[in-house]
């Protein structure tokens, strides 16, 4: 498909070059594009149709670097970035007055957009790669992410960058038995066949690092996804001066069946605004940043036991707003009951918030009250700043695990005022989880005392319990 606005120079050459044909499905590369001739200069071409772009995207171009001039390139199947590539846009990314991203100028957009029902990533980036000022927009019902960097392989390597980009993710969030669908970035580690050949990607370690993003999701998807599915992998996500919209989730290992064990996930924060797009905040319960240490998966599929997985949070001078949850931490969760979820052990949060300001809305926990259509609104169970719980379980009659934690240092953090916070040990939607195999075994830690944490920061109302910190006078 050409670029809208390109010269229709060569016609023959395009025609043939149209009939080039790309591998479909999740782990698709671009075929070759012998009959698409480039014009390479110092291992640099610039690109003006989406014929050009596909044919550039060949593995034997690794290492290169690709020019887009502005305009429209509509693809109709995933793409993949070859390691070490490349890939710049025209566009001029514009600020606001906080210094983050609006959207690019006009007359400078270079706009990568699905137009095929392919599922997948739009891109999927190598080792070394590179994506900057370029707008990629997703197709509407596609099952797919915009953007991901996602391990090929056990033990594999994969370092990315992702600078002076818009994402556009016009599909709701949900997950599909191979993966997640509906996100702006998805980071993780496969196990691709749920206990069959080829084997999971142990051992693999990825990072993304992404500054000045624009990630738009206005259909109810996600931000950002980070999770191991996979054991001793880790994942190194870096986030700086941008705009993430929707729901925002990271789990340190996934049990789906295989152990995940002995893994990470490692999330810097720093200068970004994380909002909920919907138009009313109400309408549905939304999760600003869903993180867990480690948990088995929330589909019915049996899995092992997770285990001594971690999911690391780092975020300074970020803005949460517009969900009815801020910030879920959860050092393990537990969907259903053994075999499918055996009970998670020793896995962790570690969490730190530094001037990170928390705004929930207001909304009437009433499931009768009616939305702009007429139709009635899902029942919300509680609006929160924050829910801390060493385990977390879905279902209280669960047993929730032994040895799972969430440790929390808060300075310098701006609540909403009087919410419904939640604290526990172990508990979930309904409360506390007491006796045996509760609250004895898993531990929540809030670092300091209750007078410092009062005095460092303001809004969080009700604020933990003494017995929580670890001064507790």
């Amino acid at each position: 498909v050409l670029a809208r606005g390109a010269a229709l120079a060569g016609a023959a050459v395009l025609l043939a070059a149209l009939t080039l044909a790309v591998r479909a499905g999740r782990d698709a590369a671009p075929a070759a594009g012998a009959e698409t001739p480039l014009r390479w200069r110092n291992d640099t071409a610039e690109i003006g149709t989406a014929a050009e772009l596909v044919a550039a995207l060949d593995p034997v171009n690794a290492g290169r670097h690709l020019v887009l001039r502005a305009g429209t390139y509509e693809v109709d199947r995933p793409l993949v970035v070859p390691d070490g590539m490349t890939l710049e846009g025209a566009g001029v990314m514009q600020v606001g007055p906080d210094g983050l991203p609006t959207g690019f100028a006009e007359g400078t957009r270079t706009t990568v957009e699905m137009t095929g029902n392919a599922g997948g990533e739009v891109l999927r980036l190598g080792d070394r790669t590179a994506v900057r000022r370029v707008e990629v927009v997703d197709l509407p019902g596609r099952a797919g992410n915009v953007i991901g960097v996602v391990s090929r392989r056990p033990g594999d390597r994969i370092a990315a960058e992702l600078r002076d980009v818009v994402l556009v993710n016009p599909n709701p969030r949900s997950v599909a038995p191979d993966g997640p669908i509906g996100r702006g970035l998805v980071v993780y580690t496969r196990n691709a066949n749920l206990d069959r050949p080829p084997p999971p990607d142990d051992g693999s370690a990825l990072s993304l690092r992404v500054a000045r993003a624009l990630v738009r999701s206005p259909a109810g998807g996600g931000g950002f996804f980070a999770f191991n599915f996979t054991a001793r992998s880790t994942i190194a996500l870096d986030i700086e001066g941008s705009v993430i919209g929707g729901t925002n989730e990271a789990n340190g290992g996934v049990s789906r069946p295989d152990a995940a064990h002995s893994s990470e996930v490692r999330i810097v924060s720093r200068g970004n605004l994380y909002r909920n797009e919907w138009a009313n905040p109400c309408a549905s319960a939304l999760w600003g940043w869903n993180l867990t240490g480690g948990s088995g998966a929330p589909l019915p599929i049996a899995g092992a036991v997770p285990r001594d997985n971690r999911l690391v949070v780092r975020s300074t001078d970020d803005r949460i707003e517009g969900y009815t949850t801020a910030v879920m931490a959860a050092g393990s969760r537990r969907f259903f009951a053994a075999p499918i979820n055996p009970p998670p052990a020793g896995n962790r949060v570690e969490l730190q918030l530094v001037g990170t300001r928390l705004s929930t809305p207001v909304c009437a926990k009433i499931g009768r009250a009616a939305s702009t259509t007429g139709a009635p609104l899902p029942q919300l169970d509680f609006v929160a700043d924050l829910v801390l719980a060493g385990a977390w379980v879905d279902n209280m009659a669960l047993e929730p695990g032994s040895g799972n934690s969430v440790r929390a240092e808060l300075r310098g953090v701006i609540g909403s005022g009087r919410r419904d916070n939640r604290y526990f040990d172990a508990g979930g939607a309904a409360g506390a989880v007491r006796g045996p195999g509760g609250a004895l075994r898993n531990r929540l830690e809030v670092t300091g005392s209750p007078a410092g944490f009062v005095a460092s920061s303001r809004g969080l109302t009700p604020a933990p319990a003494a017995r929580f910190f670890t001064a507790p006078r």
